[in-house]
């Protein structure tokens, strides 16, 4: 399943248009989520300083960076996926608001992406190697601190779920590095038998979870 769309199961799901209905999307990127969420009937603002303006886009548009003086009384959700540099800046600021917030962190620094553009240019298998190499063992050891760091954050919060948001993020890293590498070695069959694999996982996953089973949330997790 397209990471994306994961997202968005996720952000209607557990934060509903009609509890939630206005949203912020923080480093926006292309603007995708935010105009798949404004299809949802969400009202959307994405922001992001390198954003391509689109005056036919379903969603606000703010081309100003997110920062301490960034006012965000007027939304009722936060949405960042991959803020890399101001993870510390956005949490605060939501904290003290009292906002809701749903944070991806940048846990390989997007990484795989980088193996993926360096992958392609790679002159021989020897680079390819070391390259696949250094992402993977630079992605894990960064799982390893963020992992911790979760531990000890579930832990003084007295989150249930720490132990599947750690594998659930072990998960998505091996899935991006194998994604990213395969497409990078121009594997493109394998690439979409890789993807197909993955989709009918999660949905054969799903049901078993959530239907049959009855795990409630923790199936979220498992499923992906």
């Amino acid at each position: 399943m397209n990471p994306i769309n994961q997202v968005l199961e996720f952000v209607v799901h557990h934060y509903p248009v009609s509890v939630y209905p206005r949203v912020l999307e923080i480093a926006a990127g292309s603007g995708r989520l935010s105009r798949l969420l404004a299809h949802k009937g969400y009202q959307v603002t994405a922001m992001d300083p390198e954003l391509v303006i689109d005056r036919y886009a379903p969603y606000e548009q703010d081309l100003t960076p997110f920062d301490e003086s960034t006012d965000i009384s007027s939304y009722d959700l936060g949405i960042a996926i991959h803020p890399c540099d101001i993870h510390e800046i956005i949490i605060q600021q939501f904290q003290n608001s009292g906002k809701g917030l749903f944070l991806i962190p940048c846990v390989t620094l997007l990484m795989e992406e980088g193996m993926f553009r360096f992958l392609i240019d790679a002159k021989n298998d020897k680079d390819k190697r070391e390259i696949f190499s250094a992402t993977t063992i630079f992605s894990l050891l960064s799982f390893l601190v963020w992992s911790i760091l979760i531990f000890i954050v579930g832990y003084f919060l007295d989150y249930p779920y720490t132990i599947y948001l750690i594998f659930y993020i072990l998960a998505s890293i091996l899935s991006a590095l194998a994604g990213s590498s395969a497409r990078g070695m121009s594997k493109f069959k394998l690439y979409s038998l890789f993807s197909f694999l993955s989709s009918l996982a999660t949905i054969v996953l799903n049901i078993l979870f959530i239907v049959v089973l009855k795990m409630g949330l923790p199936s979220l997790f498992l499923s992906y």
